[in-house]
């Protein structure tokens, strides 16, 4: 049988695929956020998740970054400014930022956060004016099954670079990786009739 999907049908929190002979996964370069959704807890602005996540690390961040993300005037120009979060600090408030889960993330935050599990103290917090995301810094998707269960899978990227992105983006080790083969070597199809 031969399925095609897209990232969000593997990783969700009820995918229809299962027992995969082999995912052939492509653009694996740009699946990263793809691939983390399924363990990522947003918090839009204004929310009362949004609020009580920067009142728990509040402390943490830089004054001007804090300035920024609480200015409700913020040019709209910067409002898309992303800062990390040092993950020091995510772990010193891992017992507020669990609390703040339990009382305020619902729908798919709620999953998210089963899904995290005991790793939220070594998660990562990005802030930003619009929203504050919490994700693993790599998935645990072994324990994920409709990826985890594929007997072969394949991760094609016209941009791979061997900085272990990929493994670190899906949570995998021990890729083999083909080369592109050097221009002398390349073959290529010729039109015409056989």
């Amino acid at each position: 049988m031969l399925a095609v999907a897209g990232y969000s049908q593997v990783f969700n929190s009820n995918p229809r695929l299962d027992s995969a002979q082999t995912l052939i996964l492509d653009d694996a370069h740009a699946g990263e956020d793809a691939v983390a959704s399924n363990w990522s807890i947003v918090a839009a602005r204004p929310t009362p998740l949004y609020d009580a996540l920067l009142a728990a690390v509040r402390t943490a961040l830089d004054p001007q970054v804090l300035d920024r993300v609480t200015d409700d005037l913020l040019d709209p120009a910067r409002r898309g400014i992303v800062e990390l979060v040092p993950p020091e600090a995510v772990l010193a408030a891992a017992s507020d930022v669990g609390d703040t889960l339990s009382a305020h993330a619902g729908g798919a935050n709620r999953y998210a956060r089963t899904s995290i599990g005991d790793a939220l103290p070594y998660c990562l917090m990005y802030v930003s004016w619009d929203e504050i995301v919490l994700r693993p810094m790599i998935c645990p998707t072994v324990d994920h099954r409709a990826f985890a269960d594929a007997h072969q899978r394949v991760y094609m990227s016209a941009t791979l670079r061997s900085s272990g992105d990929i493994e670190r983006a899906f949570g995998v080790t021990g890729l083999a990786r083909i080369n592109v083969p050097a221009a002398g070597d390349e073959q290529g199809f010729a039109g015409g009739s056989s």
